[in-house]
């Protein structure tokens, strides 16, 4: 089947399920509404800077910090990559959303500094574990033939394959700490006081302008971040920002005990009751893990089959042979905030304009997404060859542009998918019913022991969509066209 007509089936197939999602606008007047948001947005309040500068601060440090913590952990998780038991751990704990694991360590550790980190270094190892592999095993074997025979391993390893990958390592790092700043500011709505804590605020009570200062000064930080952090910097960083971090570092064993020992299993289990268990996971089945696995994979086909679509009306706009040089530094400038701004907050924003259905949560995650997706092929096409009388505008998009790269934008495609679905659960907090919305309910409730099921109902979703999402990108030979670890680096 060719790329174009298995696009338009999905398409196809993703209309066709429309009906099922709950898309309707609740709201009495989203259009007086979102004018209040615009007019603040248009006119920033600074007043309280020495506040947004300390919650500047803390994003920062979170971020860097947690970024910073996972990067060594997963390299060391990488050089064991070919056990099947590392794959399935670092799969794990990459599938469950920085939101969740900050949740659950509320009720372990409290508001301290070692929630919010571990909230973001446990994923990111999953993350930088599978990514690290990917460039590891891209390395050509040319140097190392060179090497005498009965070479160690570690020496091979450490004198030839690392320098080798380490370039593309670094630059993956920075791209993951960008998106540890996103992750911190989005832990501000669980409590921390980095940027989401206080742009929630503001947004929960109207006030606009300052939600938009907020909002303004996290573009600047993402956009300026590398300026900030080059790799000399790194040591400096990792030793001084733990000193900003609020609150104690209090690890409290007793009440880790408990949770992994009692709080996390059913009561009939811990009595050893077979049928009583089987009758309660029937019931967690039926009420929470069936339905939230169904809504959660539903919101994130029409979110994958939006972004699709928006991303052909993005791209354009980011390319200097269309849109002309201003025109294009107009188009990064837009990509840039839709990329900055977290789908998280998107969906919280529009939620407070439409009310809560699916509806916000599918735009949002096409915006985030669609900017990311556009940003890198609009990057991408401005490198292609071309001849001396080459056609400009509209027509060289249509007829030489998206030809050339209609495979990469499907490999991409299907590389976010697996990002798309791990934000289609967690946006469930925001009263979606996916799965977010049963583990946020459960933990809310304290009936942790439900927590274990969703957990890993979320993990065997993401898994499967993973695993989905390869399968067709060799079905379709994609991945000859685009070096996958390549898109990684750059989302």
């Amino acid at each position: 089947m060719s790329r174009t007509r298995f696009s338009l089936l999905a398409l196809l197939g993703a209309l066709l399920l429309v009906p099922f999602a709950d898309l309707a606008i609740i709201t009495a007047e989203p259009g007086a509404e979102l004018q209040r948001i615009a007019s603040g947005f248009i006119q920033p309040d600074f007043s309280n800077l020495p506040v947004i500068l300390r919650a500047l601060a803390l994003t920062f440090a979170f971020g860097l910090l947690g970024t910073l913590l996972a990067a060594p952990l997963g390299l060391v998780l990488a050089t064991l990559w070919r056990f099947r038991a590392v794959r399935i751990f670092a799969a794990s704990v990459r599938a469950i959303h920085e939101l969740f694991w900050a949740l659950l360590f509320l009720h372990v550790f409290g508001l301290t500094p070692l929630t919010g980190l571990l909230a973001i270094a446990i994923p990111y190892t999953g993350i930088f574990a599978k990514v690290f592999a990917e460039i590891l095993a891209e390395q050509p074997d040319d140097a190392v033939r060179q090497l005498p025979p009965g070479t160690a391993p570690l020496s091979v390893w450490l004198c030839v394959r690392l320098p080798q990958a380490w370039p593309q390592m670094r630059r993956y790092l920075l791209t993951r700490a960008e998106c540890g700043l996103r992750s911190s500011a989005v832990l501000g709505f669980v409590g921390l006081p980095t940027l989401g804590y206080h742009l929630g605020a503001a947004l929960s009570y109207g006030a606009y302008a300052e939600a938009g200062a907020y909002l303004l000064a996290l573009v600047a930080l993402i956009g300026s971040f590398r300026l900030l952090v080059p790799a000399w910097s790194w040591p400096l960083w990792l030793l001084g920002l733990p000193w900003l971090l609020p609150g104690e570092w209090r690890l409290s064993g007793q009440a880790f005990w408990d949770l992994v020992s009692r709080d996390l299993w059913p009561a009939a289990l811990l009595r050893g009751d077979g049928p009583a268990y089987g009758q309660w996971l029937l019931q967690v089945l039926q009420n929470a893990i069936i339905p939230g696995l169904i809504q959660t994979l539903l919101l994130s086909v029409l979110a994958l089959a939006a972004t699709a679509l928006l991303t052909l009306l993005l791209w354009p706009l980011a390319i200097r042979a269309v849109s002309g040089r201003l025109g294009q530094a107009g188009g990064h400038l837009g990509l840039l905030v839709l990329r900055a701004t977290p789908e998280y907050l998107l969906a919280y924003l529009l939620l407070l304009l439409w009310g809560p259905s699916m509806l916000p949560a599918v735009v949002a995650l096409m915006l985030h997404n669609a900017a990311i997706i556009a940003f890198l092929l609009a990057r991408t096409a401005d490198q292609l060859p071309q001849r001396a009388d080459h056609i400009g505008g509209l027509n060289h998009y249509l007829w030489e542009v998206v030809p050339r790269l209609f495979a990469p934008f499907l490999a991409y495609l299907f590389y976010r998918w697996e990002i798309i679905l791990r934000e289609s659960a967690v946006v469930g907090i925001l009263g979606i019913y996916t799965l977010g919305f049963y583990i946020d309910s459960a933990l809310a409730e304290l009936r942790l022991d439900r927590l274990l099921p969703l957990l890993l109902a979320t993990v065997l979703l993401n898994v499967a969509v993973d695993s989905a999402s390869r399968r067709l990108r060799r079905y379709l030979a994609l991945d000859r066209q685009i070096n996958l670890t390549a898109a990684a680096q750059r989302n």
